[in-house]
């Protein structure tokens, strides 16, 4: 009876190893993410010269986005403020993924008027070139995401950056979701 066993429960385990492949293959999204409809990301944070501190928030974005793109296996260049857009579109290249076809992200750091409301705003802009939507063929998308956050006068620098880190966070884990179909 041991004999008979064996084989039994080999074909069992067979077809559980292939029922679970077919699970799963059934339980990754059907439509890709937005960010797979783009080739890479450019990101450029904008510092006030003046402030030495937000060159450092600056440095402290730049480095959150990569690994975030890096999770999220999208190609990603941060660039600076000495980058034209001929070595904006050259960084591109090299990091492998076509500029017009990216995603440009651009980080503003600036200071609030002091007689209306004294502190600071970050604001995170994204824009794409008119894509195909990747649910409805032959329809397009011009994708445009903004967000911000304003900063008290008096806040740390060390807020500042975890506030500016969060920005990112909330882009990238929003642009990492599937897909919605586009409406009828």
């Amino acid at each position: 009876m041991a004999l008979r066993r064996g084989p039994l429960v080999a074909f069992v385990t067979a077809l559980a190893v292939l029922a679970s492949g077919a699970a799963s293959a059934q339980d990754k999204p059907s439509a890709p993410r937005t960010l797979d409809l783009v080739t890479g990301v450019l990101l450029y944070c904008m510092p006030i010269a003046a402030e030495a501190w937000t060159k450092e928030l600056c440095a402290s974005i730049d480095k959150e986005a990569a690994t975030l793109a890096k999770a999220a296996n999208v190609r990603f260049v941060a660039l600076t403020t000495q980058d034209t857009d001929a070595t904006n579109k050259q960084k591109a290249r090299d990091a492998g993924f076509d500029p017009t076809n990216a995603l440009w992200l651009l980080v503003k750091v600036q200071r609030m008027s002091p007689a209306t409301r004294p502190g600071w705003s970050i604001s995170l802009q994204a824009d794409a070139n008119t894509l195909p939507h990747a649910v409805s063929k032959g329809q397009s998308q011009r994708l445009v995401f903004t967000q911000g956050a304003t900063l008290d006068a008096n806040i740390s620098h060390r807020e500042a950056e975890k506030t500016g880190k969060n920005l990112v966070g909330i882009f990238f884990e929003t642009f990492s979701k599937p897909v919605k179909p586009a409406a009828p």
